[in-house]
């Protein structure tokens, strides 16, 4: 019999509930209804530029992102197979584009989103400090077909049903057939010794990851719609992909891996079943069995995936608290990069493993704990063992949570959830530092057939994305003999395919920058130089630029910028101001003296003083006096608050000219449970949220009342028939038949309502 190391997740699973509605997961979410776009391609760089605004959490995101080139193979294809045989899909990624960045005036966030070109639908991941959000079509999930909102949550808001006495992962080890060891370990051992002495030198960063969906996956997750199931597992993959190559993985203590990560290699997706018997995508085991995990991974180890790195399989069939399983490589066999060994008559290929978007009760799983669930197989793959219990790779929940690879679940709540533990990163760098040239490949062999996606790519002198008819540039992506250049993909280029002359402006000012304005070509290159970086120009939260980056007001004065406590302070510019011992720091508002002219003409940015504030704490100058700032040689001066820009989050909602606004929902449909206070909510709102418990409590209100009702009559009925004989005996002379009681059981074996009516 095959024998195998493989690892298997026990994620979670909901043995307490089933629930129908995909939202009834979330303690928390927010519905929102129209996303606001703005788009813009620079074109000397052949990217795009997009931004994303949309109100949440009582403030309104701005995500400013930037496109990204696509981490998919030159022969990338998706393969549809059914009862016919099989097609290759025609994709367009150039409408199908991945982008990074962050949210406006938050630095320490970050954004991975999926944008979809021509209809706006997008997906995201967020990360704000130890937040994770997710932000999606609702019509992902089934029961939200045809929905054009989208759904926000945040990961911590996920609810969360362990099952008692089982663990998180538990590995599964057989007797090693000796020959199939020794001929695995000896093919590894091998090529790695030819490669050992190059690692400090390779390149080769990308592991080609082949993404197969079977027919409960593609029924179930993906709606029976090939271009949707697509859309799925392309975001799945650049997500995961994020993941992977913002971890630094350890060869040893003084050595660093970084920037390693997946090439989407290719999409199977099954429409139909295989009548094959024991194939994955079989509806039942041979024989009729139900599947159980074991089987699965074994009928999944047959099929034949030569040609990639990694092949991942995504189901949808419950298992008893099973939610992922994976081989882990090791010195012999499995995970990344392995050879297929023959048992038999039989080829079985290690480098696999798969995850199910369902759990055993039958209930749906959020697309960000599949994503998790998958990262975590993925891991196994990689040569990440299960996190030790020490301090180091298990850190408690105060310092920021369990790891990814942490042997019981992880599901999100914590910031290091999402990262890989120092245990991890050294196991999974000593596997890289082996495997990796075996079959990883180069960033630079990374590509997809571009032509006509309207961005300059490596080998094209121009790409305008409009087939032979453009003046400049052929149906080839190659300038035509008169043209020096392209006005699509180059800023500093004419109508008539010329250079542009000097002094032509070429880089708009950002509006997400202000510190950046206008570059200007130099007559020379077809490339614009760039944006002019900006000095002592006005910036957000009245800071100030300088040499292109904006410095907030109170870093101007050397303290750190903070949010005013008090609701009516919460909207004003709050510095971090020394205590008289110097030991300690207090968050207060920032005053200065302005004329009463200067604050006529900057009204909304600026508020009086109440005289009972005085005084009250001031930034310092040099000599340690208060600034006073004249204008127009007046010296009539008052005190001043700097206010918040508009629409920035304060403590009870939002900022309008510096007050503390209550926020008004009104294209946001916020989660409220049973216990919240509706006095913000609209009645239909309310109804809405809680229509079940609504239904359930108006059915016992009539329930109730009817049964008593009829129990009642029943009883009266009976006292007057008793009231007309002479004994309680039925009226044909028989003796009333007593209730035979099993033995060890009191009256109390009945029901209530026996004993009562007895």
């Amino acid at each position: 019999m095959f024998s195998y190391l493989m690892v298997t997740t026990v994620f979670l699973s909901t043995a307490l509930h089933i629930a129908a509605n995909i939202l009834t997961q979330l303690n928390s979410y927010e519905i929102i209804d129209a996303p606001y776009f703005r788009t813009r391609r620079w074109a000397h760089d052949s990217y795009t530029t997009r931004e994303i605004s949309f109100p949440v959490q009582n403030s309104m995101w701005h995500l400013i992102l930037d496109s990204i080139e696509p981490q998919v193979s030159p022969n990338f294809t998706v393969t549809v197979l059914g009862e016919n045989g099989f097609r290759n899909l025609p994709i367009n990624l150039h409408d199908l584009v991945c982008y990074t960045g962050h949210i406006f005036l938050l630095e320490n966030s970050s954004v991975i989103a999926l944008v979809e070109e021509n209809t706006n639908e997008f997906s995201a991941r967020i990360v704000v400090e130890d937040h994770i959000y997710f932000i999606e079509p609702l019509s992902t999930y089934a029961e939200y077909k045809g929905n054009t909102s989208m759904l926000f949550y945040r990961l911590k808001d996920v609810k969360y049903y362990p099952l008692a006495n089982v663990s998180f992962c538990g590995s599964s080890e057989g007797s090693m057939v000796p020959l199939l060891q020794d001929f695995a370990a000896d093919n590894i051992r091998g090529m790695a010794n030819r490669t050992r002495r190059q690692v400090n030198m390779s390149d080769k960063k990308l592991c080609s990851l082949t993404f197969i969906a079977d027919h409960t996956f593609f029924e179930n997750v993906g709606d029976r719609n090939v271009p949707k199931t697509t859309r799925l597992i392309i975001a799945l993959f650049y997500r995961l992909n994020a993941l992977y190559q913002s971890a630094t993985f350890l060869i040893d203590e003084d050595m660093e891996m970084s920037g390693y990560g997946f090439l989407l290699g290719d999409i199977i997706i099954h429409e139909s079943w295989t009548s094959r018997l024991a194939h994955y995508n079989a509806p039942s085991d041979v024989g009729g069995k139900t599947w159980t995990p074991h089987a699965l991974s074994d009928a999944f180890n047959r099929a034949s995936f030569n040609r990639t790195c990694l092949a991942h399989l995504l189901t949808y069939r419950p298992f008893m608290g099973v939610l992922g399983r994976a081989w882990m490589a090791s010195s012999h066999l499995g995970g990344i990069c392995s050879p297929p060994v023959k048992q038999g008559d039989l080829m079985i290929h290690t480098n696999t493993g798969w995850t199910t978007y369902v759990d055993h009760s039958g209930r749906r799983l959020l697309n960000a704990m599949a994503e998790l669930i998958t990262a975590h197989e993925l891991g196994h793959n990689w040569g990440a063992a299960h996190d030790p219990d020490t301090t180091e790779c298990s850190p408690p929940a105060l310092s920021r949570g369990k790891y990814l690879m942490y042997a019981h679940s992880v599901a999100g709540f914590a910031e290091n959830n999402y990262k890989f533990s120092p245990c991890s990163r050294r196991t999974i760098g000593a596997t890289l530092a082996v495997r990796a040239p075996l079959c990883f490949v180069e960033s630079s062999q990374t590509g997809y057939s571009r032509c006509g996606n309207r961005r300059l790519d490596p080998g094209e002198e121009c790409d305008t994305g409009m087939g032979n008819d453009n003046p400049c540039c052929s149906a080839s992506c190659k300038l035509r003999p008169h043209a020096r250049c392209s006005p699509w993909n180059h800023e500093c280029c004419t109508a008539d395919c010329q250079i542009a002359t000097a002094s032509t402006i070429c880089a708009e000012r950002r509006s997400s920058n202000p510190c950046l304005g206008p570059g200007k070509c130099d007559g020379l290159s077809v490339h614009c130089p760039g944006p002019t970086l900006l000095s002592n120009v006005a910036c957000a939260e009245h800071g100030q630029c300088v040499r292109g980056q904006c410095v907030p007001h109170c870093l101007r004065h050397g303290l750190e910028t903070c949010i005013c406590d008090a609701a009516e302070q919460s909207c004003y510019i709050c510095c971090q101001f020394p205590e008289a011992d110097s030991q300690s720091f207090v968050c207060k508002p920032v005053m200065l003296l302005h004329t009463d002219t200067s604050f006529e003409r900057t009204v909304g940015r600026y508020s009086f003083v109440p005289d009972h504030s005085l005084p009250g704490t001031t930034l310092p100058t040099a000599a340690g006096h208060l600034p006073v700032h004249k204008f127009q040689n007046q010296p009539i001066t008052k005190h001043i608050y700097l206010h918040l820009e508009d629409y920035r989050p304060c403590a009870t909602g939002y900022c309008m000219q510096g007050k503390c606004q209550l926020f008004k929902q009104n294209s946001i449909l916020r989660f409220q449970g049973l216990y919240d206070k509706p006095e913000d909510q609209s009645l239909e709102n309310f109804l809405r949220n809680n229509l079940v418990i609504l239904v359930i409590t108006l059915s016992l209100l009539v329930w109730i009342p009817t049964a008593v009702g009829i129990r009642i009559s029943k009883r009266n009925k009976a006292n007057l028939n008793q009231s007309k004989t002479s004994t309680a005996f039925p009226v044909d002379g028989t003796s009333e038949p007593e209730i035979s009681k099993p033995n060890g059981y009191e009256d109390d074996y009945r029901p209530s309502s026996l004993i009562e009516s007895a």
